[in-house]
């Protein structure tokens, strides 16, 4: 299986609804200076981007924020749909976990080069990972040709570097492969009835239930995509799935905290030694374009014969490929659930979950969006308080700016804007602080009549600032309140 990443949303190009970069733009009179909009999309997710307008009318486009999988989610407007993707959403208890050592980079000592890093967002880097970044970037500066989007961090450097083994040249030249690749499939537009629709329905990929540390398992059933190709082209199938794990990426996971998906790949009716070739091709554009992505992967169903030639086969394989993949006994696949509870996993795979039936005109329980089929994922014999932070922890890391604002958690919306509005209060009353100060220090030792006039605009910023005061203490009331 592909090692595979946060479908790194980047890039300077992108479809309708957003202009074409080539068009001219109405009246291109009126920007006869380099100017710079900033603009909200009309979609039913926003995406902010920049439009860059020259001096011809040409234009030219710079995401400010990744351009989301579809252009408008269906699954949003119908109430049923709607509330199943909500519950695919990461669970309120995944924004208290925190991945610790391994689950972070397994390092390796002897060849740095070749460590398994896992989470990218908000986590402490190596000395030298430093090193390569600064290669990397350095690299990236001597071509302003090729710009990047404003998002852009060293988490996407960080990610394409350990994807070539660190070889900056080659992360580079992927880099620029992957923008034009990502640019040229999102955002998709799908709609209740298209064939890629139907396809998310079928049920040789879909999405059912997380492991213990909250991440979302992915089954792929290789014989059901053979069975399709007669139905749908290649292409339709294709698109279809790449749409699924940029969901993933966009929906299921938290940037610096859940990074990473488990897959079950059941070869059931299949075998990995006859796998169809539009399953070896899917195989290939993941690991091309979702990098570091795959934590685990377990092969469900495959032969005693071809069991023992695939262990076989792994022992030629790196140490890192073969930490992610275990083979599963049909008959006791209990390795599966080492990581997972048995309440999130199928009974065709040793679960007590119900088994997900998808196929044509499956349109009472759909796939897509993903179920949940429990509403609990650590596992019974861990515990708790040592897998997740308390809330009041969580909340601190917020106030000492720990997390990325949009990377904070839905579900504590209130107390989160509290933190803001005490932030901002504290720096009005810093303000406040330093004009009565300046105040009392003009007025002190000279005559008041003489400088009341010079002072007004102390006055009225006073004023001002206790009016602002005032509003911020009703709002922090009002939240308050609320609770």
């Amino acid at each position: 299986m592909g090692i595979g990443d946060w479908g790194l949303g980047m890039g300077d190009w992108a479809q309708s609804p957003i202009p074409n970069p080539q068009s001219p733009i109405p009246n291109p009179q009126y920007y006869t200076k380099l100017k710079q909009i900033h603009v909200l999309c009309l979609n039913k997710i926003k995406i902010k981007y920049m439009i860059t307008i020259k001096e011809n009318g040409s234009h030219e486009i710079n995401f400010k924020t990744r351009p989301k999988e579809l252009k408008n989610p269906y699954y949003l407007s119908d109430p049923e749909l709607f509330k199943i993707y909500q519950k695919s959403l990461p669970p309120p208890e995944a924004y208290f976990y925190f991945p610790k050592g391994n689950e972070i980079i397994l390092i390796n000592e002897e060849k740095p080069e070749k460590s398994l890093r896992r989470i990218f967002n908000n986590v402490e880097i190596s000395d030298f990972e430093n090193k390569l970044l600064k290669e990397y970037k350095e690299l990236i500066y001597s071509h302003p040709e090729n710009k990047l989007p404003e998002y852009w961090d060293d988490s996407f450097n960080l990610r394409f570097i350990h994807a070539t083994e660190c070889n900056i040249k080659k992360s580079y030249e992927r880099m620029i492969k992957y923008i034009n690749w990502f640019h040229s499939m999102f955002p998709m537009e799908i709609k209740p009835g298209d064939k890629i629709y139907q396809l998310l329905n079928l049920g040789f990929l879909y999405i059912y239930g997380r492991d213990h540390h909250f991440r979302p398992i992915i089954i792929c059933q290789p014989s059901l995509c053979q069975k399709y190709l007669e139905l749908f082209e290649e292409k339709e199938i294709i698109d279809a799935s790449i749409f699924l794990f940029q969901f993933v990426v966009n929906n299921m996971l938290i940037p610096g905290q859940i990074e990473n998906w488990v897959m079950i790949l059941n070869f059931e009716g299949s075998s990995p030694l006859n796998m169809p070739d539009i399953v070896k091709k899917l195989i290939k554009i993941v690991s091309e374009n979702f990098l570091s992505r795959l934590y685990k992967c377990y092969i469900y169903g495959m032969s005693f014969l071809i069991s023992l030639l695939f262990k076989i086969i792994c022992n030629f394989l790196e140490e890192v490929t073969v930490q992610k993949i275990t083979i599963l006994d049909k008959k006791n696949p209990n390795n599966l659930f080492e990581n997972i509870r048995r309440d999130n996993v199928e009974e065709k795979f040793g679960g007590t979950a119900p088994n997900m039936k998808g196929g044509i005109g499956n349109l009472k329980s759909p796939l897509f969006p993903p179920r949940m089929p429990s509403s609990f994922f650590i596992l019974e014999k861990e515990n708790k308080s040592e897998i997740l932070i308390t809330k009041e922890e969580y909340l601190k890391l917020i106030e000492e700016k720990k997390i990325r604002e949009d990377y904070t958690s839905p579900y504590l919306k209130e107390e989160i804007e509290r933190i803001k509005l005490q932030k901002q209060f504290e720096s009005l009353n810093n303000q406040f602080c330093l004009k009565q100060w300046k105040f009392k220090n003009e007025f002190e030792g000279q005559n008041k009549l003489r400088n009341i006039n010079k002072n007004n605009n102390l006055l009225q910023d006073i004023k001002s600032f206790n009016s602002m005061k005032y509003a911020f203490h009703k709002s922090i009331n009002k939240i308050n309140g609320n609770k």
